[in-house]
């Protein structure tokens, strides 16, 4: 199974690549937390093309709520420790054009 090209979350179409560029202007990437090595690829694209990565609700008797809080992953391409994002500072990266 592999990832759609693009998803859209809060109307901006996003790549994978987009979150690796994003998370490059905060900094150097860190060590993992598991292995201590310093690659990593990020995923914001889902295997279904009309889906994104989220976090889902639960309402107060356990089951699944109807909301969800978009995210992108960062994973560790050596052990796969995986970091998540929420995903609202991405798209407003994207949607203001990328500044450095």
């Amino acid at each position: 199974m592999t990832n759609s090209e693009t998803t859209t979350i809060f109307g901006v179409v996003l790549k994978d690549e987009d979150a690796t560029e994003f998370l490059k202007t905060l900094g150097p990437a860190p060590a993992c937390q598991t292995c201590g090595k310093t690659d990593w690829f990020e995923l914001v694209t889902s295997p279904e093309e009309d889906e994104f990565l989220s976090i889902r609700t639960t309402n107060t008797g356990g089951q699944v709520g109807t909301n969800h809080i978009p995210i992108f992953l960062s994973v560790c391409d050596n052990c796969g420790h995986t970091r998540q994002f929420v995903a609202r500072p991405l798209t407003e990266w994207v949607g203001d054009g990328r500044p450095k």
